[in-house]
């Protein structure tokens, strides 16, 4: 069985098998029928942290910085994996998870990875509109979020003048982030989604991943990846070991969240 029930009662991916190199298991894939699924690992680099407030996001959308968890780590660099289930006979590869790995100690638990205590465990998620998922830090996100904005003051004079002004100065900003970030962002995703592509997997998410720098400075950096079979609402798990530090925190983009597991 790859979906688990944890203590709390969310549903999730086994990630112990899902980031163990090998393992395979027999699912019946709506629309494709019987699949052999292998899992691989691939780790794409290090994440840099330089306050340690983590945020899982939709990186080619503006940042909304209320999908920031509220456990932090300590600033820092991290190493991001991802695990990848590769479909046959489909010949399909996908990312399934997406893990940053914050010590190299084995999780003995997990828990669901908290955005607003005040919602229920339902909605601990972020929504992806763009077939693309994230980790970044607090303050890369601030960064892109004033990028996608006008200046307040100008903007504020604009619409003294008139609304056609302002207008001007909010679509100026847009293409800025769309630009100077998104585009540079999707222009690698693609270089390395080609790289990826073999006989054995035609159509391959093993590449779907980028690596951009921020704040050339301080190295801070985004990594993007593609989300399982595209948009929907993800959430994320910590993993803790046995003494109750955390380990490690892993993005589900719930790829066997419909159809029957051979394995039930």
């Amino acid at each position: 069985m790859l979906n688990i029930r944890d203590a709390d009662g969310n549903i999730r991916t086994d990630f112990e098998k899902a980031f163990r190199d090998g393992y395979q298991f027999q699912y019946n894939l709506p629309y494709d029928g019987p699949q052999t699924v292998e899992f691989t690992t691939h780790s794409i680099g290090e994440l840099v942290l330089p306050s340690g407030q983590l945020i899982a996001c939709d990186p080619l959308l503006p940042p909304d910085l209320r999908y920031c968890f509220t456990q932090t780590v300590e600033p820092g660099r991290y190493p991001v994996v991802l695990s990848l289930a590769g479909f046959k006979p489909r010949q399909d590869r996908r990312i399934a998870c997406a893990m940053l790995q914050v010590s190299q100690q084995m999780p003995v638990r997990w828990e669901l990875a908290i955005l607003n205590s005040d919602r229920p465990a339902n909605y601990q998620n972020y929504g992806v509109d763009s077939g693309t998922g994230s980790f970044m830090d607090a303050e890369v996100a601030q960064i892109l979020k004033q990028m996608d904005e006008p200046d307040p003051d100008e903007y504020a004079a604009a619409w003294q003048e008139s609304g056609e002004a302002a207008w001007a100065l909010q679509k100026a900003a847009s293409d800025r982030f769309e630009n100077e970030y998104c585009q540079p962002v999707v222009d690698e995703m693609e270089s390395n989604g080609e790289a990826a592509v073999s006989a054995e997997y035609p159509y391959d998410r093993k590449g779907d991943w980028a690596n951009f720098c921020i704040n050339e400075s301080t190295g801070a950096n985004v990594m993007a990846f593609g989300s399982g079979w595209g948009d929907g609402g993800y959430a994320s798990y910590w993993g803790y070991d046995d003494n109750g530090q955390i380990v490690c925190i892993v993005t589900d983009f719930r790829l066997f969240g419909f159809g029957k597991n051979e394995d039930d």
